[in-house]
């Protein structure tokens, strides 16, 4: 019913897990078809810290409470990842709200772009990453040292100049011949 990237946001507040378990998949695969390169999904919704058993799934009364269909912390982030985006980012973990059965239940708040797409092309460019941790690897296995320049293709040189990563390098374009930090009037703080 919706177009192929139409979509500049996707937002939801926790219907994810009245979505059928089965269905979810789907669910995920289409945020991603419908967003425009670029664009990103803010999802908030309820997880759990293991995977509720089927028979509390099938409980009607946990169902209507958005309890039954919970994903599990780790398997929601996964869900972003096995469709593509990246820059996927935790931005809210609430405390345990209720535990049934031993199982935690709270609401988690993640943001996610699209648009890594495409090919590697070698223009000459590299990053510095500025801390503040020691190293970091993206989705991608680029390692990045703290102070240290890394090359990297085109594409990945074009992601990082924007959210979530904008902050956290240096970018140097040998076309250019100069170091360019398009960041100086953004916060400097650093979302890694």
């Amino acid at each position: 019913m919706i177009e192929d990237n139409s979509i500049d946001v996707v937002i939801s507040n926790c219907v994810l897990n009245l979505v059928s378990t089965n269905e979810k998949e789907q669910l995920f695969n289409e945020i991603y078809r419908v967003l425009k390169k670029n664009g990103k999904a803010v999802i908030s919704d309820i997880v759990s810290n293991v995977e509720v058993p089927q028979e509390m799934r099938e409980d009607e009364d946990l169902w209507s409470g958005c309890y039954s269909g919970a994903i599990e912390e780790r398997e929601f982030i996964k869900a972003f990842e096995n469709v593509g985006f990246y820059g996927i980012q935790i931005d809210k973990r609430e405390e345990t709200w209720t535990t049934i059965n031993n199982i935690d239940f709270r609401s988690m708040t993640v943001t996610a772009y699209k648009g890594k797409e495409g090919s590697c092309t070698d223009k000459g460019q590299s990053v510095i990453y500025k801390g503040p941790f020691k190293h970091i690897e993206d989705d991608d296995n680029h390692i990045y040292q703290r102070g240290e320049r890394v090359y990297v293709c085109e594409k990945t040189f074009n992601l990082l100049k924007k959210e979530p990563y904008l902050h956290c390098f240096d970018f140097i374009d040998e076309n250019e011949g100069q170091i360019s930090n398009d960041n100086d009037d953004c916060a400097p703080t650093c979302n890694c």
